[in-house]
């Protein structure tokens, strides 16, 4: 029997950096167990190509594209997924790493399932191989929060085909979360089998995030689209505790980038009233939210250091 080949992507961009320190991490685990590494560059200048030639020695089999014109953010996602040959597709983030024993989990449970999600940063749990039917619905409802991570999901040539075959192009996929959208697309059509590393396999380097000053239309306005897209995975009745799963996880919406936000005007009363799911996205509770759109911004800015200056002492 053929052996089950895996690849590992990455879409990138500008940042070769931390894309380095990832690599080397990385590259001898990649290389000894024969894991094809492809990188999608959608910088506007030839930085990661530069540094991907000092590893050419460590890492002889990495496959490189320069996008021109760039792909953008979603369709870079899509079309790094379509890439590979490899029977499994594992794409992550450019400021991700693998951890070397996490690879031989995902090794060892590589059996032929549809998706395999990879536990990064929820709690951890004993791995699942095979999960379907409702069992495999709920675990995907429940986890969808932690599924937005690019480095959290592994994809079979079988999905990928289908998708090849569908949304080749990421026809009509929610703005940011393309890799949420095929999920619960894919769940919808086909009954998936699928399997969770419920131990941390990857780590990923502090990093300025691209979506930081527009978290409210990425983690409220397209979230609340990707949890609405396929009713039949994700319910109705269950919209308000997917909703809020994300920023009750990850702490995202606190009071610190709430309030920068409203620094910004970008969170204000037009946005609130014209925003029915705001506050199902957030975590805090009612008469915080409600402080935080009352008070002025100095005072919340204030009310921040002394929080910090508390905790460090």
């Amino acid at each position: 029997m053929a052996k089950t080949t895996l690849a590992l992507v990455i879409p990138t961009y500008c940042r070769a950096p931390l894309l380095a320190k990832g690599l080397a991490h990385m590259a001898e685990a990649l290389v000894a167990n024969g894991v094809t590494l492809y990188i999608s560059d959608d910088s506007p200048d030839d930085a990661t190509e530069t540094m991907l030639r000092g590893f050419a020695e460590r890492m002889p089999d990495i496959r490189y594209r320069r996008n021109q014109p760039a792909l953008r953010h979603d369709l870079n996602i899509v079309r790094s997924l379509l890439w590979p040959t490899e029977d499994f597709v594992w794409i992550l983030g450019d400021a991700g790493m693998v951890e070397p024993a996490g690879l031989d989990r995902v090794l060892a449970m590589l059996d032929d399932q549809d998706l395999i999600f990879v536990n990064s940063h929820a709690p951890e749990t004993a791995d699942i191989p095979h999960m379907t039917g409702e069992t495999a619905r709920i675990f995907v409802r429940d986890q969808f929060w932690h599924q937005t991570l690019t480095g959290a999901t592994i994809y079979s040539r079988r999905m990928l085909d289908w998708v090849r075959d569908t949304t080749p192009n990421g026809e009509g996929l929610v703005r940011n979360f393309p890799h949420l959208s095929l999920i619960v697309d894919y769940m919808a059509a086909a009954e998936p089998d699928i399997g969770w590393v419920g131990r941390h396999a990857t780590r990923f380097s502090p990093k300025d995030s691209y979506w930081r000053k527009s978290a409210l239309s990425v983690f409220v306005d397209d979230w609340a689209k990707a949890i609405r897209r396929q009713p039949s995975v994700i319910r109705a009745e269950e919209y308000p505790a997917v909703l809020r799963s994300h920023s009750q996880n990850t702490g995202l919406f606190a009071v610190g980038l709430l309030t920068e936000l409203r620094r910004a005007g970008a969170l204000n009363r037009e946005y609130v009233r014209g925003q029915p799911d705001f506050a199902d996205a957030m975590h805090l509770p009612k008469w915080l939210l409600r402080a935080i759109m009352l008070l002025p911004v100095g005072v919340l800015e204030q009310g921040a250091r002394v929080s910090r200056y508390l905790r460090r002492r």
